[in-house]
């Protein structure tokens, strides 16, 4: 799903590739057919890399929240505590 930016972005682009110098006249259809692709593979390898970090940190917020929890309630000692909290960071 592309956002309004991204379209904004591309339409300027095609707008800037068509008003290339006529060396440069190529460009646009190497760029469609190389360029374009390779970055938006890599645009997805980058969201779903954002994804797993960000669900890893919520998955170590909540384990360090049940450790403090446990040391809390079942040991009665800050010690816990801290433990949990720094293992959560």
């Amino acid at each position: 799903m592309k956002s309004s930016e991204n379209r904004k972005n591309e339409g300027s682009l095609q707008t800037r590739l068509a008003a290339l110098p006529d060396e440069f006249s190529d460009f646009a259809d190497i760029y469609e057919r190389d360029i374009r692709p390779a970055l938006m593979e890599t645009e997805t390898k980058r969201q779903k890399a954002f994804e797993k970090a960000r669900t890893f940190g919520i998955i170590a917020v909540i384990a360090g929240i049940a450790v403090v929890a446990v040391g809390l309630l079942v040991f009665k000692s800050p010690f816990i505590a801290v433990a949990g909290a720094i293992a959560s960071s």
